[in-house]
């Protein structure tokens, strides 16, 4: 491998590494939604979510296709596996 690519291997390892501890160091807010099951301040529009298909359960009854994405929508609370 060459410099660039290995510069830009690192700059890829770190940006996914520093993407992957934001969305799992969530603290849980006051401004939650009845139940707590959405939090209108995780909702991200523009949100890096892997491309794996590990389907989980919200507890608004809606299937996601993993947890990265059930928290880009604000879901606080989920299973694994899809809804039935």
């Amino acid at each position: 491998m060459n410099k660039n690519t290995l510069k830009y291997l690192e700059k890829a390892v770190l940006m996914t590494s520093m993407i992957f501890i934001s969305a799992f160091s969530c603290v849980e807010d006051q401004n939650i939604i009845g139940d707590g099951c959405i939090d209108p301040s995780l909702i991200k529009q523009t949100y890096a979510c892997y491309d794996i298909y590990l389907p989980v359960c919200g507890c608004d009854g809606k299937t996601y296709s993993n947890d990265c994405e059930a928290r880009s929508k604000g879901v606080t609370k989920f299973t694994e596996g899809a809804c039935q």
